[in-house]
């Protein structure tokens, strides 16, 4: 049957329900390498953690011999999350760093990847010295207390040790062992951890997490202005948070800062290259809009971020779920009770204002001489007498935690040289401030929407929930919120960084294969490497599989294998009523997790009979997986049935089952079987008088249709858009409702 695309409007949101389908034909041969069926795993994220998740769980599965199958579900159209750039003036050739900007020789994860995937890096600060002004300088809001005219050079040093005693050495000593207790969480015994309170105690750092940064600083000894001017400017452009609210170990974070690079072009390609190492299938632009427990399995229900239609939702069955960012800003639906639901923290709401200019910072708005060019990086602290607030209100009197000029760029538009300025703040820089901090003349320069083109040239606003308030605790988030539910975001409470978020996708990933891999240690056939003969029809054609593979997902051919029996013993199954396209079908099913079914270039085909053998062997296929009690094989070929009719020929037409695969579906499956309900509900929402034409209907399936059409006209379902909704996220079967038919059957049988 077709319909052609002006009459389907309603059919193809109907057939937006799952995306599941691979059109690869895998052909089989008695020679093919064992393996284990595929474990599907979802991850909802593809950020530094969620990229992280994919790729350790690729290698690690791998090292332990048996396949995944991973998909990345994202929401923007990037991967990378808070790590992403955006092009100054508009130009790829000029991208600059809107989130995640630097790492550091310490972050081991970060750094081996740059090697393994052959990434440029270089200075995060890219070399001004043909501009005017110091290189770094800390403003309290009325003067500098700390000016660094050069890269770090021994002069300035030594200004530090006069000016702070032995408080920078205390410090740098305090920052390397509390960081090197931190990196035992990369290595046995501790790692993979299961707990994260619990890895947090084992390496000692509670000390550091349970008291503020100030707290920690005079704890070991380290007392005076140093703090103040130099810790607290380093906590507040890195988490927006004093020191003395932030927890210890962050602040000495903040202060780990030895070989800072950032990659050429931004530091999202690390993470994209991740995913791609894992060959993950990436949704970009889809949100997971519900989970749902299906016995061991879960259901993710997704649509398109942009258009977040209804109609537009699909489904699909996965293993495991990796929940790869932080739970309250995730909108999804948990339709079951966890045992543990992430808490809402507070987070950062970080204002990034990228502009450029052909202006220079004007020194009278730091109270400097006019012929005294302002610093190139301006971190800010506060007044000594100013008291500091927590939360938003922490950036106090400064009004802005740093502004940095990046470098000298030429605006594309004009040819003349400009310059690269990038501002954190609590709230968007407005026309006023911008007008003082670039020393422009008013209000003749100003526009009804700002400041002139002129005089900036080119900006860009961003608001991030960049990170927690990291205050102090001594418990953080649980890992596994469910049986094979995983959760990263918790250490961003602990240490929110590009590489820690990458430390907890790596141990998420550890954790997912180790319970694996005792799972599979506990079921002896999931290592049945023996080679079982399968005799298919008649005339007993031979086809060679391996028993971990058949008796993996159907509950048949597991009890039949059992050496209790003639098949287990003679290793031998006998198939003499099904046909061999159908078993090969399955068996590719069963090596691969996909169902083959497609000929080549079949869905641009107006050829009404590749279509049909299509959804033939489709229909059969699902009867042989009803027959042999197989949930897993019958789901897929349902996810196909629905993504096959989503797609248009060449005509723009749809096709979708006649009347004979309807009649094939209804002779081999129990009334309300999820496939019946695909057929009625498909001609509800999309058929046409004609398709009942043919007198070869199926009886069965004329009174489901009947009794569907009764159902709404008499309120029991409202209109055909709620069967609609309804169809895409319930066609999924699972093993407890299967139980649930069969003890209907039985009893009935008994009576």
């Amino acid at each position: 049957m077709k319909l052609t695309a002006s009459f389907v409007a309603t059919a193809a949101s109907f057939f937006a329900v799952i995306a599941a389908f691979r059109e690869e034909q895998v052909v089989l041969s008695q020679g093919a390498e064992e393996h284990l069926a595929p474990f599907n795993v979802a991850i909802i994220g593809a950020g530094a953690a969620g990229a992280s998740s994919a790729y350790h769980l690729s290698k690690f599965a791998a090292a332990n011999g048996f396949p995944v199958n991973i998909t990345v579900f994202e929401r923007n159209t990037y991967i990378g999350g808070r790590t992403t750039t955006v092009n100054a003036y508009d130009d790829p050739d000029l991208p600059v760093e809107l989130g995640g900007s630097i790492f550091v020789q310490l972050n081991r994860i970060m750094v081996d990847a740059v090697k393994e995937f052959k990434l440029s890096t270089g200075s995060f600060r890219a070399a001004n010295d043909e501009i005017p002004g110091a290189s770094l300088a800390v403003w309290d809001g009325r003067n500098f207390v700390v000016t660094q005219e050069s890269e770090g050079g021994w002069w300035d040093i030594a200004k530090l040790l006069w000016k702070y005693g032995l408080a920078p050495l205390k410090t740098r000593n305090l920052m390397k062992s509390t960081t090197g207790q931190f990196m035992e969480m990369y290595e046995e015994p501790v790692f993979p951890f299961k707990s994260l309170t619990q890895a947090v105690q084992d390496v000692g750092l509670l000390p550091a997490t349970s008291v503020t940064g100030e707290q920690y600083m005079n704890a070991n000894g380290i007392k005076g202005a140093f703090g103040h001017d130099i810790v607290q400017a380093s906590t507040r452009v890195n988490y927006a948070q004093n020191l003395k609210y932030i927890h210890g170990l962050e602040a000495m974070v903040c202060m780990a800062a030895e070989g800072a690079m950032a990659v050429e072009g931004g530091n999202w390609q690390i993470f994209d290259n991740m995913i791609a190492a894992a060959n993950a299938t990436t949704m970009l632009e889809t949100e997971v809009s519900s989970l749902e427990r299906r016995g061991d399995s879960y259901l993710l229900s997704y649509h398109n971020a942009v258009e977040k239609s209804s109609l537009d939702l699909r489904a699909q069955l996965f293993d495991a779920v990796i929940l790869a960012a932080p739970y309250q800003f995730a909108d999804l639906n948990v339709t079951f009770a966890l045992p543990h639901t992430p808490e809402k923290i507070p987070y950062v709401e970080l204002h990034v204002t990228l502009l450029t200019s052909p202006h220079l910072l004007s020194p009278a708005f730091f109270g400097l001489p006019v012929d005294k060019p302002a610093p190139k990086v301006i971190l800010t602290t506060l007044p000594l007498e100013e008291e500091p607030k927590e939360g938003a209100d922490g950036c106090g009197s400064p009004g802005f935690f740093s502004i940095s000029l990046l470098r000298l760029v030429i605006n594309p538009h004009s040819g003349q040289q400009e310059y690269l300025y990038k501002i954190f703040s609590p709230s968007p820089p407005d026309s006023t401030f911008l007008t003082h901090l670039l020393g422009l003349k008013q209000p003749h320069d100003h526009t009804a929407t700002g400041i002139g083109e002129k005089n900036i040239s080119w900006l860009h606003r961003k608001v991030w929930h960049s990170y927690p308030y990291e205050l102090p605790r001594v418990t953080f988030e649980e890992i596994q919120l469910d049986e094979n539910l995983w959760y990263t975001s918790g250490i961003e409470s602990l240490i929110s960084t590009m590489e820690t978020s990458s430390l907890s996708g790596m141990n998420v990933a550890r954790l997912v294969v180790d319970k694996r891999r005792a799972e599979l240690a506990n079921d002896p056939a999931s290592f049945d490497a023996e080679i079982i003969t399968v005799f298919v029809g008649p005339c007993r054609n031979k086809l060679s599989v391996h028993g971990s593979h058949l008796g993996r997902t159907s509950d048949f051919f597991r009890a039949a294998l059992k050496t209790q029996w003639k098949e287990g013993q003679a290793r031998e199954v006998t198939l003499q009523d099904d046909d061999e396209k159908t078993v090969q079908m399955y068996l590719t099913f069963a090596y691969t997790g996909d169902i083959a079914c497609k000929e080549e270039h079949a869905d641009e085909s107006p050829d009404a009979a590749i279509h049909t053998r299509e959804y033939s062997l489709l229909a059969h296929a699902y009867v042989f997986g009803e027959k042999y009690q197989d949930i897993r094989f019958k789901n897929a070929v349902l996810a196909a049935f629905i993504a096959k009719g989503r797609v248009q020929d060449v005509n723009d037409t749809y096709w979708y089952p006649t009347d004979t695969e309807i009649d094939v579906l209804y002779r081999g499956t129990p009334p309300k079987s999820p496939a019946r309900r695909l057929m009625v509900d498909l001609h509800v929402a999309a058929g046409e008088p004609e398709w009942l034409d043919n007198e070869s209907n199926n009886a069965d399936f004329i009174l489901d249709l009947a009794r569907k059409f009764l159902a709404i006209r008499h309120g029991s379902v409202k209109d055909i858009s709620s069967i609609v909704d309804i169809a895409h996220v319930n066609y999924t079967e699972t093993q407890s409702s299967l139980t649930t038919e069969r003890g209907k059957k039985r009893a009935h049988d008994d009576l």
